[in-house]
């Protein structure tokens, strides 16, 4: 009687295959890589495919697979997911800007005029210009030390008649390391803020995987609802024709004088009662359809105006499920799971960099630098007391000499401080220390919340498939019941008022079977989502871009 649903009884096949897809970041472009298998990608790009649609005298002809593709690739509240999960992934590539090479230079001109006191000056008023070009680099180490490489270079000209080099050009460079050797020392604390930002990431990612499977749980149940409610109009259809079929056989019965005109009342008013209940179906079923059209995100246009006719089958395939295999998949998979142990890794890197704070502070300072000195060189000549040059240097010459590092100097330096009561880096460990704590215990409550789900769904999922055996008997026994009351009445044993009630009776059965039947579906959906099912039963990769 009703095509849309399929499987007549319980039977035993093997449990859902529990291999799932890898799930990794996505985001934007949904594509298809086969026939069976769809795979999400990571571009963030606004634009959406249309919505490309198999439309048939003016109605769509919508499968749920095709519903779905739909969804992930034009749903707007899985859209936005996507610039989430986006700027977390840029978050995570900013915290590599610790270990970026960092590059400093300074140019600076200085020219002063200073009144000498003594003769021993050089000269009545001290002239003096100076020429600075610095550069320097340093690197952070993932072990908290910092490398330094720092190079001077300068030009000094002065009226001193005593300075032998002027101009005077000085070049310099120091290598140079400073290592924490307790407080922020290690890889822990140096790539703390590194560590956070990828824990970020992922549960960016599995946030998005949720968005993901919440839509397809949407998508279904709002599928499955609009079958009912197709269904259910079929049902009040059938039952308005059942009633007008009576109405005329009693009709025909009026006129030749073998039933009483009373009998036709009733029979009107049965089938006055049954196009009320046309006009409420229609109101559901149009219900439904919006409902569906918004989580598809379709184009306005004709594509709101026409009605959707679901083709697939609400097949009823009951299988067995090994309950502890259930659960324990559950706690593997789920991304609430998945998400609430990534905050507790949060958690305890967090701890462990405060538990660090608490360590004095001790610094090993270490640093090695050559110099040179060159410019043009002036003497007294012994004939004629004058000054004359004796050789000539430049910039060039002075930086020229830095690789013999004839002039070169070596340092240590150890540092140490420690506040002596520390109270902000206990109270801040104490805080840590009891966030921790806090999320164990968050960890196990929802440990145990998935595990009372996946009970309850399995429950759920049993009864749903014995309400269709009961719904289907019910119905087969009314109709039966129908067709002895029309016999009855043929036979002047029954009047129309119990025929019409007996009809009222096999709609209330086959509405009931619609209900079960549907019922069904969206509870298996359930039990996919709460074991973590969802992606592995329509074969849904996430992927991140390139994979």
């Amino acid at each position: 009687m009703f095509s849309a649903f399929s499987g007549a009884g319980r039977q035993t096949s093997s449990t859902p295959a529990r291999a799932m897809a890898a799930l990794v970041l996505s985001l934007l472009l949904y594509h298809p890589a086969s026939a069976q298998q769809l795979v999400l990608g990571e571009d963030v790009d606004p634009s959406m495919p249309d919505a490309s649609l198999e439309v048939q005298e003016q109605a769509i002809q919508l499968s749920l697979e095709r519903a779905v593709e739909i969804a992930l690739q034009r749903n707007l509240d899985l859209l936005a997911q996507r610039y989430d999960r986006a700027r977390a992934f840029h978050l995570e590539n900013s915290e590599f800007g610790i270990y970026d090479l960092t590059l400093n230079g300074t140019a600076e001109v200085r020219d002063s005029s200073t009144p000498s006191a003594t003769s021993l000056e050089g000269a009545a008023v001290r002239n003096d210009t100076t020429g600075d070009l610095n550069f320097s680099l340093s690197q952070l180490t993932p072990y908290g030390g910092v490398a330094s490489f720092d190079w001077t270079n300068q030009r000094f000209e002065t009226n001193n008649t005593f300075a032998n080099l002027n101009p005077q050009f000085r070049s310099a460079f120091n290598l140079g390391f400073s290592q924490p050797l307790l407080r922020n020392f290690g890889r822990e604390v140096t790539e703390r803020r590194l560590k956070l930002a990828r824990r970020d990431s992922s549960i960016s990612q599995e946030t998005f995987i949720q968005q993901v499977i919440t839509t397809i749980q949407q998508v279904e149940n709002a599928y499955w609802n609009l079958v009912r409610s197709r269904k259910q109009l079929e049902v009040a259809e059938e039952s308005l024709t059942l009633a007008r079929e009576l109405h005329e056989r009693n009709r025909i019965r009026v006129e030749v004088g073998t039933l009483a005109p009373f009998e036709l009342v009733q029979s009107e008013a049965g089938i006055a009662q049954r196009e009320g209940d046309i006009i409420r179906n229609q109101a559901e079923a149009g219900d439904a359809e919006d409902t569906l059209r918004a989580l598809l995100h379709l184009q306005d246009g004709n594509l709101w105006d026409m009605e959707i006719f679901p083709v697939t089958e609400a097949m009823v395939e009951p299988f067995e499920v090994e309950l502890g295999e259930e659960i324990q998949y559950a706690l593997d998979h789920r991304s609430e799971m998945i998400n609430q142990k990534l905050q507790l890794e949060r958690l305890m890197i967090d701890s462990g960099y405060f538990r660090n704070q608490l360590k004095p502070q001790l610094d090993l300072v270490v640093g090695w630098g050559a110099r040179t000195l060159d410019g043009d060189l002036f003497e007294d000549d012994p004939d004629t007391g004058e000054r004359v040059l004796v050789s000539s240097g430049d910039i060039i010459d002075a930086v020229g000499d830095l690789p013999k590092a004839d002039f070169d100097g070596f340092s240590i330096r150890l540092n140490f401080s420690v506040p002596l009561q520390n109270r902000a880096a206990k109270a801040q460990n104490a805080i840590a220390g009891l966030a921790l704590d806090q999320g164990k215990i968050q960890t196990q409550s929802l440990a145990q919340s998935i595990s009372t789900e996946v009970r309850s769904a399995v429950r759920q999922m049993d009864a749903a498939a014995r309400g269709v055996e009961a719904a289907r008997a019910s119905r087969r026994a009314q109709e039966k019941n129908l067709d002895a009351e029309r016999k009855r009445f043929d036979n002047g044993m029954s009047t129309s008022f119990q025929v019409l009630q007996i009809q009222e009776d096999l709609t209330q059965a086959q509405s009931s079977e619609v209900q079960a039947v549907t019922n069904y579906r969206t509870s298996l959906v359930e039990f996919y989502r709460t074991t973590g099912r969802v992606l592995e039963q329509h074969q849904i990769e996430v992927t991140a871009d390139g994979e």
